[in-house]
């Protein structure tokens, strides 16, 4: 064994956890027989209802710049990982520093996820001193990295993509992966073959105007690095079926004439637009595929700057990279989608609110990769900085943490006064309870009546019949005085809702 392998198999043996095979986080379970109501294409109808954000119970800053991995900046925003090692979580994430290397995967661990220590890796010493920072075998230790996205890999093992920003002796600004198989030791798999590439690593002449760059682009023979560019911002996963996609930015040319072009910002000649791009081996990727596109319905200095998922077998809540480019300002954007390919955008702004004035998440905030089921709730540790996309304030960012109330991403709530109904599509019962996911307020009232596929409501089951619900509660049982469902279980049904001062989330009628 070579002597830096033998010292770093003898840091590894000291890391919480480095001894255990890293295991993914349990999956979240199919929706199945839930109907979430931010989803439209469950409803049939909906009047004086408008769509709201659940409330996110904020937990505050959990990890912030503290070693010398990290000591300017610690983020879990555009990738980051996060796996059980033993009985420890361990977090994979951006470190900054002022001194070389800037940009650096850092490893985290945690018994509860809000409590987080930083072990040292004996891989890479920064100022003298020991770091919990990773070294990737087959990328120069003095190069930045940063932006991890890790993935399971059908054989065993990990694999970890992330962004080399390496400006000294060669530029190269590219995606590239590393594989793994106790998720401390990496190495490089493509460092001459990259997943994407950085407008950096071709140079400026992309931003000119095609012909214009005609003889330049045949001089550097450039015509594949042209179909692969991002402008980094990649989350990459492990579909369930087999394969690999990801979710990048695409910088689209930018110029006055689009009306969509801000002189302030950092790169004002291209416009951030998302796209989704896949893999069978999970190192070349197809063309891209345009997925979300500021459109007639968004502020003209909108842009996308990333994209996450959090998946329920087929569906997928997203989290859009909410950049308003006059204010440089970053909100977290809802989203969801069936098959990851059209993306629906219900409420059009900040869903997770930024910090007021001053807080450490009051300028940006970013999603991490997927969220953590946590029982009743789900948590998000995701980025919060105080500073702006120009001005990011080094020191001032770091990794939060939010409560989600179990599937309360967005609800109906009732307009003002006005009584609230929707009435769902038709589904079939799967036993003899159906159960509403519901927060009515003091003074307000829900009742409910079961209805025919084609929306006839049913004998003792009607609006009539119905015993009325209040409360806040994720498992309302509706009731009606003389009906019972056991009839109805082997046909198909619709529900319809009406309630007033209160906010409706969803329905669920698995069998109870």
């Amino acid at each position: 064994m070579r002597r830096r392998h033998f010292l770093t198999s003898l840091a590894c043996a000291a890391v919480p956890g480095a001894g255990a095979p890293l295991r993914d986080l349990p999956a979240a379970p199919v929706l199945g027989s839930r109907m979430l109501f931010l989803d439209r294409s469950n409803l049939r109808e909906q009047s004086g209802a408008a769509l709201v954000p659940a409330p996110v119970e904020k937990l505050g800053l959990v990890m912030g710049p503290g070693s010398p991995g990290d000591a300017a900046d610690a983020h879990s925003a555009m990738g980051c990982g996060l796996f059980r090692a033993g009985d420890t979580y361990r977090l994979y994430y951006s470190g900054i520093t002022k001194d070389a290397p800037v940009f650096g995967v850092c490893v985290a661990e945690s018994k509860d996820l809000l409590h987080w220590t930083r072990p040292n890796l004996g891989q890479i010493r920064i100022g003298g001193a020991d770091t919990n920072r990773i070294r990737i075998e087959g990328i120069p230790e003095s190069a930045p990295v940063t932006q991890p996205s890790i993935v399971p890999l059908p054989r065993g093992g990990h694999r970890m993509y992330f962004w080399l920003h390496q400006r000294e002796p060669v530029r190269r600004f590219r995606y590239l992966a590393a594989d793994s198989d106790d998720g401390i030791r990496w190495r490089c798999v493509n460092a001459g073959t990259p997943c994407l590439v950085h407008p950096h690593d071709i140079g400026k002449w992309p931003w000119l105007d095609p012909v214009e760059a005609r003889e330049q682009r045949r001089a550097d023979n450039a015509d594949d690095r042209l179909r692969i560019r991002s402008n980094d911002a990649t989350h990459t996963y492990a579909m369930p079926g087999g394969g690999f996609e990801m979710f990048t930015v695409f910088p689209v040319l930018n110029t006055p004439a689009t009306g969509r072009y801000v002189a302030r910002d950092n790169a004002p000649f291209m416009l951030r637009v998302m796209t989704r791009r896949t893999s069978e081996d999970g190192l070349r990727f197809s063309d891209p595929e345009f997925i979300v596109v500021p459109d007639a319905h968004d502020p003209w200095d909108q842009q996308f700057y990333y994209l996450t998922q959090h998946r329920f077998g087929d569906f997928r809540i997203g989290f859009l990279g909410h950049y308003r480019v006059h204010g440089q300002t970053m909100d977290i954007e809802l989203a969801y989608s069936q098959d990851g390919r059209r993306w629906e955008r219900p409420m059009r702004g900040a869903w997770i609110p930024r910090g007021p004035k001053e807080a450490s998440d009051s300028g940006m905030v970013y999603m991490p990769n997927h969220l953590v089921d946590r029982g009743d709730h789900w948590l998000a540790l995701y980025t919060g900085s105080a500073g702006v996309h120009n001005q990011p304030q080094r020191g001032r960012r770091g990794v939060h943490a939010a409560r989600i109330a179990r599937h309360r991403f967005a609800g109906l709530s009732a307009n003002a006064s006005l009584t609230a109904r929707v009435q769902t599509k038709p589904f079939f019962l799967g036993g003899t309870e159906v159960r509403l996911d519901a927060a009515i307020e003091p003074g307000g009232v829900l009742r409910a009546e079961l209805c025919g596929a084609l929306g006839q409501p049913l004998k003792g089951l009607s609006f009539a019949d119905s015993i009325p619900t209040e409360g806040d509660s994720p498992s309302h049982v509706l009731r009606w005085k003389p009906g019972t469902l056991d009839d109805y279980r082997f046909h198909p049904v619709s529900l319809r809702v009406e309630w007033t001062r209160g906010v409706v989330y969803g329905v669920d009628w698995t069998l109870f």
